[in-house]
């Protein structure tokens, strides 16, 4: 997941220049980190956090790629 990310934001930021994307990555990632640490009564609600913010991250990359290669 995170080696995915590290090829994907990057390239995306050459294109649009947008930082949220990749901020929303490393807040998943993060939230990823915490979940090992966390009681296993709350790990699947950091998990999920962490997902969410991984793929709403890919889904805005992927969406200002496309608005960028529209214009």
């Amino acid at each position: 997941m995170v080696s995915i990310a590290l090829w994907a934001f990057p390239s995306g930021w050459r294109i649009h220049k947008r930082l949220l994307p990749g901020l929303m990555a490393l807040v998943g990632a993060a939230l990823m980190a915490v979940a090992l640490l966390v009681p296993e009564a709350i790990e699947v609600y950091w998990v999920v956090a962490s997902g969410v913010s991984f793929i709403g991250g890919h889904l805005l990359n992927r969406h200002l790629l496309t608005v960028r290669n529209m214009l």
